[in-house]
């Protein structure tokens, strides 16, 4: 299974972070000595050499007049541990990939083996080779380019990426953090700075456990700081904290495994009251019927001696 994500944009726009990049990205150690290297698009620099890719970069931007602004995008493509899949497999993959994905564009491609686990990294140019264009990747390139990992390790025989599962296969669990998105998924974690995102997400779980019906709902989440607009004249549901952020429920679960849905939690609430009703049913059923034994007279004349008889005692 191949997960896509593009790195940070912070920091892009200096020659100096290009050259860092590059050094970090085609270190020898990493790549075993620049043999699981590649170079997309004009290059005759010789070896894979961080600055000799460095200068070739540069030499195509000056020819389009375009050396100013974001100067390289920086993307990643791991493998989990177990995937059947060996270092030189890894580079045909790369290069398969950036000829698709990258067209028109010099790319540096590196598959990195110091690690656990087999990963690419992909350098590439802000400038196009063919036309000077700038490169751009919006989240509509970036979704395509998932659906193209998956469809090529189709072609390789690797394992597919399936939403709602783990690498191994197995499901991930309600709530559990699968944000893509890197600076999301840190600002998740991290203590020192609550995110409202995932407090939301909290409370939500929190409510789901108590509440019957959509006014416990609604006020099991009023109860956290949390107003919620649920409008039957509209699709989605919007939390919104006491800081006025809003937060629709199609963003939480993208961000989380969680299911919010209008659909989901009504049916959610019903199978709760269905369970809470079935449980009264057993346990009146099981309760036994105690009936009050009638005493025949001897019975109450031996009671009464008895009685007296512990009294003196």
């Amino acid at each position: 299974m191949a997960i896509y994500k593009a790195m940070s944009a912070r920091g892009t726009g200096t020659h100096g972070a290009l050259r860092n990049c590059l050094k970090y990205v085609l270190q020898p150690s990493k790549t075993d000595s620049d043999t699981l290297c590649y170079i997309q698009g004009p290059y005759d620099g010789g070896p894979f050499e961080p600055d000799s890719v460095y200068t070739s970069f540069l030499t195509l931007k000056n020819e389009y007049g375009k050396d100013s602004g974001r100067q390289y995008y920086h993307t990643v493509i791991s493998f989990p541990p177990n995937e059947k899949i060996n270092p030189e497999q890894a580079l045909d993959y790369g290069i398969n990939f950036a000829t698709k994905a990258y067209a028109g564009y010099q790319v540096a491609v590196a598959v990195h083996t110091d690690r656990g686990h087999t990963h690419i990294h992909f350098v590439i140019n802000s400038v196009g080779f063919a036309d000077g264009k700038k490169f751009e990747l919006p989240r509509k390139k970036l979704k395509q380019h998932k659906e193209l990992c998956n469809a090529l390790c189709e072609e390789y025989g690797l394992s597919i990426a399936v939403k709602g599962r783990h690498a191994d296969g197995t499901e991930f669990d309600e709530g559990e953090i699968t944000a893509w998105e890197k600076e999301k998924y840190r600002a998740l974690l991290r203590n020192d700075k609550p995110s409202y995102l995932c407090d939301c997400a909290v409370a939500i779980v929190k409510s789901k456990e108590t509440a019957t019906s959509k006014d416990e709902f609604i006020s099991a989440m009023a109860a956290q700081g949390w107003s919620v607009q649920w409008s039957n004249s509209r699709k989605h549901i919007t939390f919104i904290n006491v800081d006025g952020r809003k937060i629709r429920d199609s963003n939480l679960q993208k961000t989380f495994n969680i299911e919010i849905t209008k659909e989901v939690l009504l049916n959610e609430f019903k199978r709760k009251i269905e369970r809470t009703k079935n449980t009264a049913t057993r346990i009146s059923e099981r309760k036994p019927e105690f009936k009050r034994r009638e005493l025949t007279p001897e019975a109450r004349k031996q009671r009464t001696k008895k009685a007296g008889r512990t009294a003196t005692m």
